[in-house]
């Protein structure tokens, strides 16, 4: 197998040349170009797949009909599966995986959480949330990447 590498922000996406399809990898050696390719139609996707186990502390700030709660904690990540996918005029091909990514992820959390008590066992709420990691996701790259995401949880409780 001939292995090629793709440095990207989270490290290095080795793949096989194999594994691209005869006429994506076509190569036109004058032009250096894909041929017969639009290379606006090419992506390059990686999916990593990560079981999350948060450590999270609740305090109320408000404990009425309208409730608002602070919370904030770890969530360690652990990197279950990381893949590259190459997806040429919406075929896709799976490629490879990025190398040297870390086993284990810090991530912190923190979140505002509002809630409506409907009645004394119902309640709605909203829970807006920030995470950002706090180890890199790649153990050996020039770039010092970071993730960080915002998510928004909305939800419906009953108290038995």
């Amino acid at each position: 197998y001939l292995l090629y590498a793709i440095r990207t922000s989270t490290g290095s996406i080795d793949f096989a040349f194999e594994n691209v399809p005869d006429d994506v990898r076509k190569i036109n050696p004058p032009k250096d170009t894909l041929s017969g390719i639009d290379l606006n139609n090419v992506k390059i996707i990686q999916n990593f797949e990560l079981f999350e186990v948060p450590f999270m502390i609740r305090y109320k700030i408000l404990d009425k009909r309208f409730g608002i709660n602070i919370s904030g904690g770890l969530s360690p990540a652990y990197v279950l599966n990381n893949s590259t996918i190459l997806e040429v005029d919406n075929d896709k091909y799976n490629i490879g995986s990025s190398s040297n990514l870390n086993n284990m992820i810090f991530n912190t959390s923190i979140a505002l959480g509002l809630n409506y008590g409907i009645s004394k066992k119902l309640s709605i709420s909203l829970e807006p949330n920030f995470k950002y990691s706090l180890s890199p996701i790649n153990s050996n790259s020039q770039f010092d990447y970071h993730p960080y995401y915002l998510s928004w949880f909305t939800g419906i409780s009953y108290k038995f």
